[in-house]
């Protein structure tokens, strides 16, 4: 850790403008807004914490899995990935690396409960919220 804030890792290579932001969210803004995008990341990082939480991780590793999740994000598209994987791999891998023993089948189990739990499930590759299993879903 550096004793000085602009020369350390942290300021150097990840500290992002609002227009490299901007940038990295071009093709997910063809498909909703920014505040839209935004909410998503919101969303995203509280599905982490649940999905934590279940997993009875502590609050670093969460911490860990959530900048990881964002970090992923400001490369990559959320309509070109399977969100809820990225965030299944990203709890194990900082549980990972913050030295917290967890399998991988309780990760993708807990991961499953949650997101079923939800009422999330996939149809025709878009993912839906909010639907009872007993409502038509939409082909």
């Amino acid at each position: 850790m550096s004793s000085n804030f602009y020369t350390s890792s942290h300021n150097l290579y990840h500290i992002y403008p609002r227009p490299t932001l901007f940038k990295a969210r071009a093709i997910d803004r063809l498909y909703a807004s920014s505040r839209q995008l935004l909410c998503l990341s919101i969303w995203f990082a509280n599905l982490i914490q649940k999905v934590g939480k279940k997993l009875m991780l502590r609050q670093v590793p969460i911490a860990t899995a959530t900048i990881y999740f964002k970090r992923f994000y400001l490369k990559n598209a959320y309509c070109e990935t399977n969100p809820y994987l990225v965030l299944a791999a990203c709890l194990l891998v900082a549980a990972k690396v913050e030295e917290t023993p967890v399998h991988i089948k309780s990760v993708v189990s807990e991961a499953k409960a949650v997101f079923t739990g939800m009422c999330l499930w996939c149809v025709n590759g878009m993912a839906l919220t909010g639907r009872t299993r007993d409502q038509d879903i939409p082909s």
